[in-house]
């Protein structure tokens, strides 16, 4: 029987299924806070990962691209959720679009 579940990263209800995820993604979940993933978050992590190639984390002192790894809003910079995937780690700061899920 399968039993229904809430994503951790998108609040949607699924049906928890087995499904065959790369060692990259599991790797990258070991790190997070996330509990249960849909299917569908599991291919957008898979986007970022394949977004890595296009646009892979600034160095120190790199360039960073608007709409890619942040955006402005008020006059502000807001780093975007594949901006802090491809930090590689969470800094704990209740990030507003944090890839790892971490809530104070």
């Amino acid at each position: 029987m399968l039993k229904i579940k809430n994503c951790s990263r998108c609040d949607k209800e699924f049906e928890d299924t087995e499904i065959e995820i790369r060692s990259e993604i599991k790797d990258f979940l070991t790190k997070t806070y996330y509990s249960n993933i849909c299917d569908n978050c599991y291919f957008e992590i898979d986007k970022m990962f394949l977004k890595l190639l296009e646009y892979p984390s600034p160095t120190k002192g790199g360039s960073l691209i608007e709409n890619v790894h942040y955006y402005i809003e008020n006059d502000l910079w807001v780093f975007t959720e594949f901006y802090h995937f491809s930090r590689g780690f969470c800094c704990q700061n209740s990030c507003r679009h944090c890839a790892y899920n971490f809530k104070k």
